[in-house]
């Protein structure tokens, strides 16, 4: 947000839109040159494309570990839970991404897309906007978990309910303002987030199908933990089952009843 900041301040706000859009892949470069010279804008540079990595691989990364969880409790197809036998990554997971990726990528250069303008800016958005959609359902749980057992108590619920709607907030912004944050005119990725209201209800619709009709299977959902002392090879013998009612994982259920 500093950063951010930082950026409208040295152009202006009233101008920082056009300044960016005119230039969106040197635009950071070149207030570096501006401001601090040659080696600055060097640095910068470099600072740049590390935390774009940092931030790609972060996405990625989550985007793995849920693909991992969701089939490791039996919700998707089992070789998704699989782990790597020396590292114990994830890794059919981060394949199975991988390819999908691939078939994004090729599917934008056949339609002629603009690498940065349109897919890098479509897919950092849409990442951004699903992940702080997860953490605001996250948090808001804990809280109702926790009231639902009469455990009342700053850090079990008013702690967890402040920041909950803090990012359930800064989420809903985001949504309404997406055109803002990606800085592009493209009513096709503006629209992106939308996407995002069809995987909810699906999952939403799935989630009320498998808790009438696979209670046992509803109910592991979130509840399993990592035995560190178990095979890694399969999704049975990589996570041992925990009483959902007494599991952290509960809370992650706990908007779905």
């Amino acid at each position: 947000m500093f950063t951010a900041w930082c950026l409208v301040a040295s152009v202006g706000a009233s101008q920082v839109g056009d300044v960016a859009g005119a230039d969106p892949g040197s635009f950071i470069v070149n207030l570096g040159v501006a401001h601090l010279g040659d080696g600055g804008a060097t640095a910068i540079s470099v600072l740049v494309l590390t935390s774009a990595f940092a931030a790609a691989l972060a996405l990625f990364n989550n985007a793995t570990r849920y693909l991992y969880a969701l089939a490791r409790d039996g919700v998707l197809p089992q070789p998704l839970s699989r782990t790597h036998p020396r590292h114990r990554s994830p890794h059919i997971a981060g394949l199975g991404l991988t390819v999908a990726l691939i078939v994004v990528f090729v599917l934008a250069a056949l339609a002629g897309l603009h690498p940065l303008l349109n897919v890098a800016t479509a897919l950092t958005g849409l990442g951004t906007v699903g992940l702080m959609t997860l953490l605001s359902a996250t948090a808001l749980a804990i809280p109702i978990f926790f009231a639902r057992r009469q455990s009342f108590s700053f850090p079990t619920t008013v702690a967890p309910a402040i920041g909950g709607v803090t990012i359930a907030t800064a989420t809903a912004l985001s949504f309404t303002n997406y055109s803002a944050l990606t800085g592009v005119d493209s009513a096709l990725i503006n629209r992106l987030p939308y996407a995002l209201l069809a995987v909810a209800i699906l999952g939403s619709v799935q989630a009320m199908w498998l808790r009438r009709h696979r209670p046992g299977l509803y109910s592991r959902i979130g509840s399993t933990r990592v035995d560190d002392a178990a095979d890694v090879k399969g999704p049975a013998s990589a996570a041992s089952v925990t009483d959902p009612e007494s599991s952290l994982g509960a809370a992650a259920n706990t908007l779905g009843r």
